[in-house]
């Protein structure tokens, strides 16, 4: 059994290094990088049979025996250590039940890798060798954190749906302020209304005492700052009668000037359904009553210590009162609604098991004890979904002052935005996008099976090979017990990541050049988790702990019955109507030449699950093609009438898919230049981008690198933080501005062997 130190991720009180040396000694791949996909070539109707099947083209038939077919025995070993988990295993830990416990998979007894995890990572091989559709790709739109220096910008507005007409409008509600489009107002148009005490004041609300500062304001700022304080104190807070959001009522306001120099804005005194009461308080000429809705959207951000009062004043004349709303504004707002409940839909159930339902508008205690922000009302309000009118939201206006028009509307003020491309239109082929006629089939999905997407019609093809559960021959136990480290969930809006410039080269860019809706921008391909070879590392693999973390909770589980590297299982394929091209293919895939291994099972990002498969020829051949005359007449699958396949009748299989693919996708100098056998086929296939990228991807990685997630420290830390990484290489402006920096591609990352550096930042 492997051994280790004993906690080797608890944190110390330890000297930290200075940043500058962290940055310069310690750099990292990320686990994750994407395999490129390829263009194919304009002649594909003119192309060689066997190229044509490289590409989409109708399925055989199941009901008769036209290819060829058969069985190929297989060997996996584990070249580091390798957890499936078993689904009807898992318990719940007794001291943390949130916390799960995992058991490595068993049949009949044995450890195993279940079928369904073999077909998977060899279908993702198979579909990137192949240059297949990508078969889990939606037509899903993104959304992104609008940037919060912009957001004074936003108008407030009201969505009013006519019924008789069937017309929808945008009202408007400016304030005092006259309009502006896409230009900071001078007073910001929505006046504030006093509801809480921050979760974490500001330091011009509360000055840190622990920090004391050097600046010593003018006195005129000082009297802003004691006023502001004064006016948000604790015991302060407005009382709104029992008003709801949305709800339309009067309001006593006065002129407020923030201590930040170009905040000044309208403060709500007191809220009323009668007029008259609040005239009659009215105390000078910076005060004045106003019709308007309150717009409540709970504490949701630690800062927060205001919510808003939106109103248009009669005498404000400057801009139309009311707009056209179009169809495509109200989708995008539904579908923007319907992102944030899908991405807290998990935590919003958490909370509401942890206390009950009737509290989501409320900040709540952690498991820590901190006190921690509520959610927006429409996170977690089912009904909000649906645009019904009545709505209070943030327009984006373009245009004139005169005639403007909405180009979006978001429910809060520091919103996110949906980006108007959707992930599939950034592959530019649609050869590309995922198989939806069954007589236009890629190779993937006519070798793997199809089915059509939840919204089409029904229909689906079976795919033509089987595979069995690999059982363990030689299990090595590696830890009884592991716990691991958290896993990180795909996060596609992470565009630098995700998305590349068509040029295939990494560049210093904004945000919003690098995200979906730049120009140029592509995905980068097929992700991929990268063999750590000798870099797997308990410090990266486990949850650090510390004395307030005792590392188990719902974000990680343990792991038991790990086996270790060297840890030895066999399997078999079988396959039917397989065209030659198709099995080289197949056989590629599975063993690729011996220079590659697949990622199964749990924790790849953390350097488990590397395996590498052999085609077994210790009892025979393990490849057999079965006669199919002789396979009608008998019972038997395996018959002494099989052809046995040798080694170099395989590698002719696996030379004629390198063929084909060169002829349907490399440059026309690499058409026809090669004997049918000669070995320069191996070579010019290498150099194809998705093969020199799974190389990359699946093979040993650069010796002078760690791997593990982007951070800002060299050793992990319990609480992650790892976005803190990703805030500091994206900040666009300022004295600690970012590198922007951009994954390279495969090929290129191992070759340069640079990395990314723990301080993405300008030093």
């Amino acid at each position: 059994m492997a051994t280790r130190p004993a906690n080797p991720t608890t944190i110390q009180n330890e000297p930290k290094a200075p940043s500058h040396e962290k940055a310069s000694s310690h750099r990292f791949l990320n686990p994750y990088n994407f395999v490129r996909w390829l263009m194919p070539r304009a002649s594909e109707t003119q192309d060689a049979p066997e190229a044509r099947l490289m590409g989409h083209c109708p399925p055989p038939p199941h009901d008769r025996w036209l290819g060829l077919s058969g069985i190929v025995h297989c060997k996996a070993v584990a070249e580091t250590p390798i957890f499936v988990a078993d689904a009807e295993g898992v318990t719940s830990d007794q001291k943390e039940p949130k916390h799960k416990h995992y058991h490595f998979f068993k049949y009949a007894g044995k450890e195993a890798i279940p079928a369904t995890s073999l077909r998977g990572p060899i279908r993702n091989v198979f579909e990137a060798a192949t240059n297949s559709c990508f078969s889990n790709l939606t037509d899903k739109r993104l959304s992104y954190h609008f940037n919060a220096n912009e957001a004074p910008k936003l108008v407030p507005a009201r969505v009013h749906y006519e019924k008789e007409t069937e017309e929808w409008k945008l009202q408007l509600l400016t304030g005092t302020t006259p309009l502006r489009i896409n230009e900071m107002p001078e007073v910001q148009y929505a006046a504030w209304v006093h509801r809480y005490w921050p979760v974490k004041p500001s330091n011009t609300l509360e000055p840190d005492p622990t920090k004391p500062s050097k600046f010593r304001p003018k006195e005129s700022l000082l009297k802003r700052i004691l006023a502001f304080r004064a006016s948000r104190a604790r015991g302060k807070e407005r009382k709104l009668l029992g008003l709801e959001h949305g709800v339309e009522c009067y309001a006593l306001l006065q002129e407020f000037r923030h201590p930040h120099p170009e905040i000044k804005f309208w403060d709500l005194v007191e809220i009323s359904k009668d007029e008259n009461k609040l005239r009659a308080k009215m105390k000078g000429a910076n005060q004045r009553v106003e019709k308007g809705w309150l717009c409540l959207n709970n504490q949701n951000i630690e800062s927060k210590h205001s919510e808003r009062f939106f109103f248009r004043a009669k005498d404000n004349s400057t801009g139309p009162r009311e707009i056209d709303l179009p169809l495509k504004v109200r989708e995008d707002y539904e579908a923007l609604i319907e992102d944030y409940q899908d991405r807290h839909a998990k935590e919003v159930e958490e909370r509401r098991e942890a206390r009950g339902h009737g509290h989501d508008h409320e900040t709540w205690h952690g498991k820590d004890g901190q006190e921690v922000p509520a959610f927006s009302r429409f996170v977690y309000c089912a009904e909000e979904k649906k645009l019904l009118g009545g709505e209070l939201v943030y327009a984006r206006l373009i245009g004139s002052v005169g005639a403007p028009e909405v180009e979006f509307i978001v429910p809060v003020s520091v919103p996110r935005v949906m980006f108007e491309k959707s992930i599939q239109k950034l592959l530019p082929n649609e050869r590309l996008h995922r198989c939806k006629n069954p007589e236009e089939l890629c190779p993937a999905c006519r070798t793997f099976g199809w089915v059509r997407g939840e919204r089409e019609e029904e229909g689906a093809y079976a795919g033509r090979v089987r595979f069995s559960h690999a059982l363990a021959t030689t299990p090595i136990p590696f830890e009884n017990e592991t716990l691991l480290a958290i896993l990180s969930s795909p996060k596609p809006t992470t565009t630098r990541f995700y998305l590349i410039h068509e040029s295939w080269q990494s560049r210093v860019r904004s945000s919003r050049e690098a995200g979906y809706d730049g120009a140029g921008n592509v995905l980068r391909g097929r992700k991929f988790y990268r063999h750590f070879g000798a870099k797997l590392d308990p410090n990266e693999y486990t949850r650090a702990t510390d004395a307030k973390n005792n590392g188990k909770d719902e974000q990680n589980r343990t792991l038991h019955g790990i086996l270790d590297k060297g840890s030895e299982f066999t399997f078999s394929v079988r396959f039917e109507n397989l065209a030659p091209v198709e099995l080289g293919a197949l056989l590629w895939s599975l063993e690729m030449d011996g220079r590659g291994v697949h990622r199964i099972g749990l924790a790849k990002p953390l350097g488990f699950g590397s395996v590498r498969v052999k085609i077994d020829d210790s009892k025979g051949p393990g490849l057999q093609l079965f006669n199919a005359e002789a396979r009608y007449a008998a019972a038997t699958w395996l018959l002494p009438s099989n052809e046995m396949v040798s080694a170099s009748k395989r590698k002719q299989y696996v030379r004629a898919f390198k063929r084909a693919m060169l002829r349907r996708f490399a440059a026309q100098r690499a058409q026809g230049i090669y004997e049918e056998n000669d070995s320069g086929w191996d070579a010019a296939f290498e150099e194809l981008h998705n093969i020199a990228d799974l190389r990359a991807m699946l093979n040993d990685p650069p010796a002078n690198l760690a791997i593990h997630y982007p951070r800002m420290e060299s050793k992990p830390q319990p609480e992650g933080k790892n976005f803190e990484w990703f805030m500091a290489n994206n900040r666009e402006a300022g004295r600690k501005q970012g590198l922007l920096l951009e994954l390279e591609v495969p090929a290129e990352e191992v070759k340069n062997a640079k990395g990314l550096p723990l301080h993405p930042a300008k030093i």
